[in-house]
C-alpha cells in the first residue's frame, strides 16, 4: 500500500494518482482521510477484486503497471522487485510506504509542487502547478491519518517514507520511535535528499542502525548539484559522512537522469566509487542499475526528449543505451526554462562540461 503526499491511497508509487486502480468505474480516488481504518481497506473488497486480478494474470498483463513491465523487459530492477507479493494467505499489511506531506527543504529543477512545497514559490515561472490534485497548496496528513498509519505498524516487515523530505516533517520521527515500540523486525528505508538531518533523527539512527536503509538523491556533486537541488553540496555531502562515521549507515545512492547530469556520469560514479560512506554495488550496470530512474516529465528537463539519437550516441560514460524521443517542443521549452532557472539560481549551468 503507497500513500501519496496528497494523501490517494495506491498499490505503488510508479501508478499515476489519476488511476483508480481499485475501482476504475469510479472517479473518486480512496482517500486516507475517507478511510476509517488502512487495515480494514487492505481486507476490504476493494483490495479482494484486485487481488484477484493479479493472481489471474501477473502484473505484465496489466495497463497500470506498464513502466515496471518496460523495466521488467529490460532487464532493470522496479517496484515489483521488492513490493508484496499478492498471496490471497496474508490478511496483514507487511509493505507500506507513505509521504506525510509533501513538505521540503529543495527546489529541484525536475520536481513539482506535487513533491516539494518550495516549488509554490517559483510554480508561475515554468507554468507549472496547475494539476488539479496539487492544488497549488502544502500538503500535510493530519494526526488522524497518522494515526492510521501507526496502526499498521505491529505488523509490518518494510515501513518507507518518501517526501517531501521525510527529515524535514517532525511527524515522521515520531512514526519510527512508535514502530520501534511495537515491531523489531521492521526495515525502514527513506528517500531522502540527504542535506536535512536534524540530531534528533541522528539520534534515532544511530540507536538502531541495523533497522534503517538511507536511499539518498544525490544526482550531481559541487555546483551542478546545487544548480539541479538548490542547496549547498558541502552540507550535503558532511551529512553523509555523518551518517556513516557516528550512526554506521551508508547511503545507497538513487539519481535521477536528466539533461543536466546526462553528460556528468563518470564524475558522479568516481564520487560513489571513492567515498567510503556510499554504498556502491559493484559495477552499477550489471549488479545493481542506480540509474533507473530517470526524468519523463518535465519534458524539457528529459534527455531523452531533448536529445536527438545523434547527441545521445556521443555521449560518453552512459550507464546503459538510452533510445531518444526527442520532441522539438521541449527542446524550445528546455531553452527557455534553464535560462529562468540560472537566474532564479543566481549562476549559469553549462550541461555539457564539468562544473567542479
Amino acid at each position: 500500500m503507497v500513500i501519496s503526499p496528497q494523501g490517494y491511497i495506491n498499490l505503488c508509487c510508479v501508478i499515476p494518482y489519476d488511476i483508480n486502480i481499485f475501482n476504475k468505474n469510479q472517479k473518486e480516488h480512496y482517500h486516507i482521510s475517507k478511510v476509517d481504518s488502512l487495515m480494514d481497506f487492505f481486507n476490504g473488497e476493494e483490495y479482494d477484486a484486485v487481488r484477484k486480478r493479479f493472481t489471474e494474470k501477473t502484473f505484465h498483463y496489466h495497463p497500470e503497471c506498464e513502466d515496471c513491465t518496460r523495466f521488467y523487459n529490460e532487464g532493470k530492477e522496479a517496484n515489483y522487485t521488492n513490493s508484496q507479493r499478492w498471496d490471497p494467505s496474508i490478511t496483514k499489511l507487511q509493505y507500506l510506504e507513505f509521504t506525510a506531506s509533501n513538505v521540503c527543504n529543495q527546489q529541484c529543477v525536475m520536481c513539482t509542487s506535487y513533491y516539494s512545497n518550495q516549488w509554490l514559490k517559483i510554480d508561475h515561472l515554468f507554468d507549472r502547478g496547475h494539476d488539479p490534485v496539487v492544488k497549488k497548496k502544502t500538503h500535510i496528513l493530519t494526526d488522524n491519518d497518522i494515526n492510521k498509519i501507526i496502526e499498521c505498524l505491529p505488523h509490518l516487515k518494510e515501513l518507507e517514507i518518501k517526501g517531501g523530505e521525510p527529515f524535514a516533517d517532525v511527524r515522521n520521527y515520531d512514526i519510527m520511535k512508535k514502530l520501534f515500540e511495537v515491531n523489531d523486525k521492521c526495515i525502514i528505508n527513506i528517500l531522502t535528499n540527504g542535506s536535512l538531518i536534524s540530531k534528533k533523527y541522528m539520534d534515532l539512527i544511530k540507536a538502531n542502525p541495523e533497522r534503517f536503509t538511507i536511499h539518498a538523491s544525490i544526482d550531481a556533486i559541487g555546483k551542478r548539484y546545487e544548480w539541479i537541488r538548490g542547496t549547498s553540496w558541502e552540507k550535503t555531502d558532511e551529512t553523509l559522512k555523518k551518517l556513516y562515521y557516528e550512526c554506521g549507515v551508508k547511503s545507497k545512492p538513487v539519481p535521477t537522469l536528466s539533461i543536466y547530469n546526462i553528460y556528468d556520469v563518470a564524475n558522479l560514479d568516481y564520487y560513489f566509487i571513492e567515498s567510503e560512506y556510499i554504498e556502491t554495488y559493484g559495477h552499477h550496470y550489471e549488479v545493481y542499475n542506480y540509474y533507473s530512474n530517470y526524468v519523463e516529465w518535465p519534458g524539457w528537463s528529459s534527455h531523452r526528449k531533448v536529445l536527438t539519437q545523434d547527441e545521445i550516441d556521443l555521449i560518453p560514460n552512459l550507464p546503459f543505451p538510452i533510445k531518444s524521443i526527442y520532441n522539438e517542443f521541449d527542446y524550445k521549452q528546455h531553452i527557455k526554462y534553464t535560462k529562468i532557472m540560472n537566474k532564479h539560481r543566481g549562476f549559469d549551468i553549462d550541461i555539457r562540461n564539468d562544473m567542479g
